[in-house]
């Protein structure tokens, strides 16, 4: 079982967009390749680190929630699960920040990592084949 979490530096690294997406893909279909199960949870939305001044905030946004899109759909010609960590985080992120994020107001806390890990739950015990979704 692999888990892979996309997460800021995959922005930083000012890859492009396809570019990025298609490197992960290709990743995930080593690891299958292998015969190993693949679970990523997409690109969050950066949009919700408060520190990052506007308008960058707003650029972040956009990028993290396009690149989500593209690796969602890279890895739908895949055999890798897919999990959209900016649709189901977000909403807790920007609504609690300061129960979520660690003290430098940009990497998640404690609670927040816990938060990620039940989004991916479901879809690493299908992988695993501990746990089968209806």
């Amino acid at each position: 079982m692999a888990v892979i979490i996309v997460g800021g530096n995959d922005v930083t690294a000012r890859l492009s967009i396809p570019t990025s997406a298609a490197l992960l893909a290709t990743q995930a279909r080593r690891l299958l390749a292998a015969g190993t199960a693949v679970v990523v949870g997409t690109c969050p939305d950066l949009g919700a680190i408060m520190p990052i001044p506007q308008p960058l905030r707003t650029v972040a946004r956009r990028w993290s929630l396009a690149l989500a899109r593209a690796q969602a759909r890279e890895l739908s010609r895949t055999e890798a699960a897919s999990v959209p960590l900016a649709a189901l985080l977000s909403p807790h992120f920007l609504s609690r920040p300061q129960d979520l994020f660690s003290a430098d107001r940009f990497h998640p806390n404690g609670a927040g990592y816990a938060l990620a890990a039940g989004v991916l739950l479901s879809s690493v015990c299908t992988a695993a084949g501990v746990w089968r979704e209806k």
